[in-house]
């Protein structure tokens, strides 16, 4: 009762709250306001711009349609919202923010999605390589004598084996000795215990990155992470140390993966944000000035850091009316299509800068992720939909879906010997010879002269001899 308080302005103090980004409030307090006054078109549209950020499109709809029935008959004035651009009253349902499909349903518990490398390539030499911070405070507790830590961070009721223990303070006194030949070495002798945990292991990867060795740095952190997968603040920094590398493409997925578990992360926001500004003055780096629409195009990052996704998709869409090749814009505003369900003008974005950059690194894992999420909305019912399914996952180098989903075809239609060889190639890839070579042959027995079987098994083969 008293947050609906009559003499308060319940509309206004939403609005506040939607400024600060507290959605939750803000709803609460624009539901009072239209508890006494329904027919308030301000209050309508932000509740509908709150569900916007939500990635909820058909609960937005049904807010933005009643704002406009109050606008048609002349009635409720709108409030402005500080934070849009010509306020609720202004707002008009574009066809791109329609929705028409079903979001599938977030796998709450699962885990981090597992992230599949996509293909390596050359970029310009990073002048600047961040450094993976050692924190020894965050650490003492797992290098007290007679105290292990489990893989969760709660202290176990098992002693630390002497060797690990002793390893663990020789690495840390040899760093703060500035030994960093000697840290490096007592690091490895840590992570090699058995009982070794995730933080010993970001201690190695510390260790390398600081010794130039980013490659070692990312496998051990992704020891660490075998470990604890749970530990967002590792996966951020093999982001990092991937983005050292010049493997963006790996450094985003880790950077979206954390966002996905928890959007508030302040780590892979920004440096997601910083990787996106790189990766868009690389691909301008022939041109003579920057682009005209980089200044709308850091409001529109800061309103999607902030999660207000109405704000950040009519932004960037105002930046790209300006500049329609700002690749990072455009692959941006395809991410937020993903986020409301629209797949398919997420992948028209995609693939309109995939045209432009083949290796364009966000927008070859946004088509990915945008094509995984699509292909979950939709079982597979017949037998030509395994095979289809597998096509994509082809299309995307998902090398072992594809297999999977080529095989649960040809197990309900086992004499489909066209998609043989199309297996065949999928092993190949896999770099499995020997189930690849069974399949052309299988191919062969039937059709002696099959063009696909015969080329692929002749090429398979001379691969074989040079080697």
């Amino acid at each position: 009762d008293s947050v609906c308080d009559p003499a308060l302005d319940q509309a206004r103090l939403g609005a506040a709250a939607y400024e600060r980004g507290d959605f939750d409030l803000a709803e609460i307090h624009l539901q009072c306001a239209l508890l006494a006054d329904a027919h308030q078109a301000g209050a309508l549209s932000l509740m509908g711009q709150i569900h916007i950020n939500r990635g909820d499109t058909h609960t937005a709809q049904h807010y933005f349609d009643r704002a406009h029935a109050v606008q048609a008959n002349g009635g409720g004035a709108a409030r402005s919202d500080p934070m849009e651009r010509g306020g609720p009253s202004s707002f008009v349902m574009p066809e791109w923010l329609r929705p028409y499909e079903m979001a599938p349903s977030r796998r709450i518990g699962a885990g981090p999605r597992r992230i599949i490398a996509l293909a390596r390539y050359a970029r310009p030499p990073v002048d600047v390589v961040k450094p993976v911070e050692v924190d020894d405070a965050a650490t003492e507790t797992a290098n007290a004598p007679g105290a292990a830590v489990s893989s969760d961070g709660a202290q176990a009721d098992y002693p630390v084996p002497g060797a690990l223990h002793e390893a663990r303070q020789r690495a840390r006194r040899a760093m703060r000795s500035g030994d960093l030949e000697s840290a490096l070495e007592w690091s490895r002798r840590a992570a090699a215990q058995a009982r070794a945990n995730a933080d010993d292991y970001a201690y190695l990867a510390a260790m390398y990155s600081m010794s130039g060795d980013m490659a070692q740095a990312a496998d051990a952190l992704s020891g660490a992470l075998n470990l604890d997968p749970t530990r967002l603040d590792l996966r951020c920094r093999l982001g990092m140390v991937y983005e050292s590398r010049g493997d963006y493409a790996a450094a985003y997925a880790e950077f979206e993966t954390v966002i996905s578990l928890d959007v508030s992360n302040v780590c892979a926001n920004e440096n997601k944000r910083a990787l996106s500004r790189m990766m868009n003055s690389v691909m301008r780096q022939d041109a003579a000035a920057a682009s005209p629409a980089d200044a709308i195009f850091e409001r529109a990052m800061q309103y999607y850091g902030a999660r207000k996704l109405y704000s950040a998709g009519n932004t960037l869409m105002e930046a790209l009316a300006i500049d329609p090749e700002h690749w990072a814009a455009r692959c941006q505003l395809g991410r937020i299509f993903s986020e409301w369900a629209n797949y398919g003008g997420a992948l028209a974005q995609f693939e309109r800068v995939l045209e432009a950059e083949p290796r364009n690194a966000c927008a070859r894992e946004g088509r990915r992720l945008a094509t995984l999420d699509m292909l979950a909305m939709y079982p597979p019912l017949t037998v030509d939909d395994f095979f289809h399914r597998a096509r994509a996952y082809a299309g995307l180098e998902e090398w072992e879906l594809a297999r999977d989903a080529f095989l649960r075809g040809l197990a309900l239609d086992p004499h489909r010997i066209d998609i043989r060889c199309e297996l065949g190639m999928i092993y190949v890839e896999l770099g499995d010879a020997r189930a690849a070579l069974g399949e052309f042959d299988r191919v062969l027995a039937q059709h002696v002269v099959d063009g696909c079987a015969w080329s692929n098994r002749d090429a398979l083969m001379q691969r074989l001899r040079g080697e």
